[in-house]
């Protein structure tokens, strides 16, 4: 089975979001982007005319599918509230372990462009809103049946991204002030040691 190769504009995409995570919004060059894709400028602009429009579909295209993956798992049907939350931990970690430029451009994107990401935060809001009522229904349900301790959705939320955002936003300092010379095997530990942390938060057997 072979791979099949990303497209020119997956190639603009990854390659942007890399320039922007390091420089920033006003420090990207587009220049440079389609330098690092291996795409001409005149390519680059063709599919994104302007570096805002660029800039936008990135937010919206990576977390459309980070919300659009932790969906599936959670309302995944035959599977228990505790392995379905116990795969989406795990699924989220991966999806920043395979995305590691996204922590450093979404804090650029938010301190440096606040203006910028209006209609991305209306966008998401939505959709985040149709993915967390459901699951906030069933933990309130199980609460009540006495499965779990009574937790409040985004609570349970904030805990997932700040444990799983953790190792990947502090990885240069660690690396460098611990001489680990094997981080990957300490973020294979790490991922496991998120999901356990979050089944005993709720009390879990």
């Amino acid at each position: 089975m072979t791979t099949q190769e990303p497209s020119k504009e997956e190639l603009i995409l990854q390659a942007a979001a890399h320039e922007f995570a390091i420089k920033g919004f006003d420090g990207a060059r587009t220049t440079i982007i389609a330098e690092k894709a291996g795409v001409t400028h005149a390519m680059l602009h063709y599919y994104f005319r302007t570096k805002e429009q660029l800039f936008e579909q990135i937010l919206v295209d990576k977390f459309s599918q980070l919300l659009d993956m932790m969906s599936t798992i959670f309302m995944q049907p035959g599977k228990s509230l505790r392995e379905r939350i116990a795969a989406g931990v795990r699924a989220h970690f991966d999806f920043i372990r395979n995305h590691s430029d996204l922590p450093f451009f979404v804090i650029n994107a938010v301190n440096r462009e606040p203006d910028r990401i209006i209609e991305f935060q209306r966008q998401m809001t939505e959709k985040i809103a149709s993915l967390l009522s459901p699951l906030q229904s069933e933990l309130a349900e199980a609460a009540r049946l006495g499965e779990i301790r009574p937790i409040e959705i985004h609570s349970l939320i904030i805990n997932m991204v700040s444990l799983n955002l953790g190792p990947f936003i502090s990885r240069p300092l660690i690396e460098s002030m611990l001489n680990i010379s094997n981080f990957e095997a300490l973020l294979d530990a790490k991922r496991e040691e998120n999901v356990n942390i979050i089944l005993k938060l709720l009390c879990f057997d």
